[in-house]
Formats: C-alpha cells, structure tokens, sequence
C-alpha cells in the first residue's frame, strides 16, 4: 500500500500498551533509500530509518544494541572496542583490542571468561575504569601467567593468544598500569 501523503500529522491524548493511539504494522521505512537497509529488512515491526534519530527524553531498549559507533552526548562514548560486563559477562573478541570494565560493580567473569576466537588470534584487553574492574581467574577458557588471577583497572592490560586444540585463550602478559591497587 502506497499513500502520496505530503504531510502526515496525529495527535492523541492517553494512548496505552492495549489501546494505542498509533499502532502501524508491517515493515516501516523513514526516508527514500530503502537499498541502505541491510540488516532489517522485512518483518512485522521492523522500521528502517535512512536519517537521523534525536530523542529528547529517555530510550528504552529490550536486547541488543549492534552499532559501529555509538556516541552519548554528556555521557562516554563507547564503540565496538569497548564492553561494560555484567557479573560473569563473557568478553567478545570482537576485534584485537577490546576495553573492558564491570556496568555499575567490580565483576567476575562467567565461563568461559572470553569467548572462543580463531587459531592463533591476539587480543588485548584494557581495562578502562579505576572502580569498576574485571577480574580474570585461571580456568574457564584462559591460562594465566603461573595460575594468577588479574584484575584489569584503569589504564591495566592483558594479551592472550587463542589456542584452538585447547579452546583456550593462553596469556602472553600483563601490565598493570593504575595509579591505586
């Protein structure tokens, strides 16, 4: 269905979760090149949007946020490279350097502490906060230097190499860089 609309304005007062005063369905585009979207595609619900999205007030999201770069103004910004772990989160290797720190609390991480990579992979991690640090045990996924747990603060860094006969990330060193324990 096509509308030549030139203009499309709604106005309601008291809309809730079972009587919306808007409720569109199908597949929604906002802006002409419809060829941009390449990972919503189709499907009840799914909206692809070609321009610019500016909330004034707080966004709620369920699941997944998959960004190549995603900037809060007034607030960190943080990219692909950086990961903010639950208590025991599983690292991603996304990429060879990775940022990591604990959302909101000093945390362990789950098993495996990192996920699998691919043979002979290198990662770094650094850690990027002074309170919020992630802690790295012997086990799990991970050989550490003479069986010593890790805990990465700000400034602190760890390399691994994975093995994949093992599944095992295998520590290659490890600085820590802070200026407080």
């Amino acid at each position: 269905m096509s509308l030549g609309l030139m203009a499309l304005s709604a106005r309601a007062d008291g809309g809730s979760t079972t009587d919306p005063d808007l409720q569109v369905g199908g597949f929604a585009v906002f802006g002409t090149n419809v060829t941009g979207a390449t990972t919503v595609t189709s499907g009840w619900g799914s909206v692809y949007m070609q321009g610019s999205l500016q909330v004034q007030s707080n966004l709620h999201v369920n699941g997944a946020i998959h960004s190549t770069n995603l900037l809060q103004t007034g607030r960190q910004g943080f990219t692909q490279r950086d990961q903010w772990l639950a208590q025991y989160g599983i690292i991603q290797p996304v990429s060879s350097y990775i940022r990591i720190r604990g959302d909101g609390q000093a945390v362990l991480l789950g098993n495996p502490q990192i996920a699998p990579g691919t043979p002979g992979q290198l990662l770094t991690l650094q850690g990027v906060s002074s309170t919020w640090k992630v802690t790295v045990v012997d086990g799990h996924g991970l050989r550490t230097k003479m069986a010593q747990p890790f805990s990465l603060g700000e400034f602190d860094t760890m390399q691994f190499i994975f093995d994949d006969s093992s599944s095992t990330w295998v520590e290659i060193n490890r600085s820590q860089n802070r200026w407080d324990n």
